[in-house]
């Protein structure tokens, strides 16, 4: 969705909840494993979870959501790629129309794979792999267009 359009009171509520409960995810992914590889990817999350941009949005939130989707089997590039084509879309019902599908597919995930939460680890051995893997499958991967 272009940045300087304006988003109807549900379609920003939508995103903003979606992309709170992805920041703050994707912060505690990151402070888990190597923390010379993840950390500068750390400190952008914290950036956007705690820190001064606290409440902003940008497309990558929802591009890292996606790519961890692909990583861990949830959906296939092909998909990705039309995630990404609705998330860029100009029309504000296909950008609503990825929001409800990154959050149905996000609930996937946690269903099969958990949650990431640093006080309570409790996810899959698959999910941990890709938590360690974290720049190259997920920031880096080859497979995917960032948005």
């Amino acid at each position: 969705m272009s940045s300087t359009q304006t988003l109807s009171k549900p379609v920003l509520n939508k995103r903003n909840s979606l992309a709170k409960k992805i920041i703050k995810e994707h912060y505690e992914i990151t402070a888990y494993g190597d923390k010379v590889t993840n950390g500068n990817i750390n400190y952008l999350w914290w950036m956007y979870y705690l820190g001064t941009k606290t409440g902003e949005f940008r497309s990558f939130i929802l591009g890292y959501e996606r790519n961890l989707l692909v990583s861990l089997g949830i959906i296939t590039p092909e998909q990705a790629e039309s995630l990404k084509s609705m998330i860029l879309s100009d029309d504000e019902d296909n950008f609503y129309i990825a929001l409800l599908s990154i959050e149905k597919l996000r609930k996937e995930r946690i269903k099969k794979h958990g949650e990431w939460k640093l006080n309570k680890l409790d996810v899959s051995l698959e999910f941990i792999d890709v938590a360690g893997k974290y720049m190259e499958k997920v920031v880096n991967n080859p497979f995917l267009d960032k948005i």
